[in-house]
């Protein structure tokens, strides 16, 4: 004869089970969380690091894009400190091609870039857009924009200056010669604005290598990161799409630069 008192064990072991599930699920989700957080600041660190390694050998911040008289964008601010990242071998290649970063000789490089690309790609978020690293941090318009030569001299306070901040949507790609937003611009408010990875928050790299969280709701507190008068560049030097880089139809050659990197040895 079957007995109620035979199922109490199990019952009781799936309501400590479901207890156990709804108290643990939302912490463990949380602590996955922050640890994304804690990635995503340490990735700024590393970029702060690279940025301040690229000023003690060149006495300026990088160009925000290398353009030629004619108009033509060859690199971007990221590609610059790339041999500060230990991608020199990467670097080297492509620089030595002498070409655009989308002409189709250079661009197969950039598919499904060097590993240390990824420091660009917010790990909340997703890292390709088809082959192309996607970064979702921009650089400020005032220091980092085209053919640029900023120092700290002319940032003055570089403790309250923004370097580089969190990106709005949408994203450029990694290689992307315009890759700066306006700091006047409201957060979210524009393809040319920053914006923010985690909810709530904006994470910042300011000038002086230090890396700082700016909650949305404290918009003084942001426009006070923009920088000085003295730094508002030229308009036509901020110049960048309303649309990120695509690579749609643009022809390109399939590269692996360790290929190359081994053949010129």
């Amino acid at each position: 004869m079957f007995r109620f008192s035979s199922l109490v064990p199990f019952i009781v072991m799936s309501l400590l089970l479901t207890l156990v599930v709804a108290v643990g699920l939302p912490w463990m989700l949380h602590l996955r969380e922050l640890a994304r957080k804690t990635q995503w600041r340490n990735n700024y660190r590393q970029i702060g690091l690279a940025m301040h390694n690229y000023y003690d050998t060149w006495n300026s911040f990088p160009q925000g894009g290398v353009f030629r008289a004619d108009d033509t964008p060859f690199q971007g601010w990221m590609f610059s400190i790339d041999p500060f990242l230990d991608a020199s071998p990467f670097y080297n290649v492509v620089a030595s091609t002498n070409r655009p970063w989308d002409d189709p000789e250079v661009l197969g490089y950039f598919m499904y870039s060097y590993c240390s690309h990824s420091i660009y790609t917010c790990p909340a978020k997703e890292m390709l857009r088809g082959p192309m690293i996607v970064t979702h941090m921009a650089g400020n318009s005032w220091i980092l924009h085209r053919n640029s030569s900023v120092n700290l001299e002319k940032i003055g306070d570089s403790a309250q200056t923004m370097l580089i901040a969190d990106a709005a949507e949408p994203y450029e790609v990694f290689g992307s010669t315009t890759n700066w937003r306006d700091p006047e611009l409201a957060r979210n408010s524009s393809p040319q604005s920053f914006g923010n990875c985690f909810p709530g928050e904006t994470s910042v790299l300011l000038a002086d290598g230090s890396v700082i969280q700016v909650p949305l709701v404290e918009n003084e507190r942001w426009k006070l990161l923009r920088g000085r008068e003295e730094l508002r560049p030229d308009p036509l030097a901020t110049q960048r799409p309303d649309t990120p880089w695509e690579l749609g139809e643009r022809p390109y050659i399939p590269r692996d630069f360790r290929e190359r990197r081994n053949r010129d040895k």
